[in-house]
C-alpha cells in the first residue's frame, strides 16, 4: 500500500512539475526572477529550493542500505550548502536536470515539493499565469 501511495506521488509530482515549468517557461526571466515577497522570493528560487532539498534528502536516503544502489548517482552530484542555494540560474536549465526513477521515496520529500509548488502556483497568478488544476485528484481521474 505505501510503495503504491510513494508511486502515485511520484507520478504526480512529475505530473505538476512538467505542468508549473510549461507556465513558467512562457514568462520573460524578468517575471520568472522577480522578488515577490515569498519564502524563496522569485519563482525561479522557489522551484531551486526544492531541487536543492530533494537532493539533501536523496543524498541522506543514498547511504541507506535499501536505497544505496537506487541512488549511486546522487554520490556524484554536486551538493548544495544551503536550502536556498541558486543551483541554476535559468529556468531553462533547471528543467533540464537528469532524475533517476526510483523505487521507494520518502513521504516528506513529495509533501515538501508539493507544498512548495503551491507556492510557485500562488507566484504564477500573481504574473498573470494560470496554473490550472493542481490537486492529486485530477492525475488520479486523468489515469482511471
Amino acid at each position: 500500500m505505501m510503495t503504491e501511495h510513494l508511486h502515485r506521488m511520484a507520478r504526480n509530482s512529475q505530473w505538476m512539475n512538467k505542468k508549473l515549468y510549461a507556465k513558467v517557461a512562457a514568462l520573460s526571466d524578468a517575471e520568472i526572477t522577480k522578488d515577490r515577497g515569498a519564502f524563496s522570493p522569485s519563482i525561479l528560487g522557489t522551484l531551486n529550493h526544492i531541487l536543492v532539498a530533494d537532493m539533501f534528502w536523496l543524498r541522506r536516503i543514498s547511504s541507506s542500505s535499501t536505497c544505496k544502489e537506487a541512488l549511486v548517482p546522487m554520490r556524484d552530484k554536486i551538493m548544495p550548502t544551503s536550502l536556498h542555494d541558486m543551483m541554476y540560474d535559468n529556468i531553462q536549465t533547471l528543467t533540464a536536470e537528469h532524475q533517476q526513477p526510483l523505487a521507494v521515496l520518502l513521504q516528506h520529500l513529495f509533501n515538501h515539493q508539493t507544498h512548495h509548488r503551491g507556492q510557485v502556483t500562488i507566484l504564477l497568478f500573481q504574473a498573470g499565469i494560470d496554473p490550472e488544476a493542481t490537486d492529486l485528484l485530477v492525475i488520479m481521474m486523468e489515469e482511471s
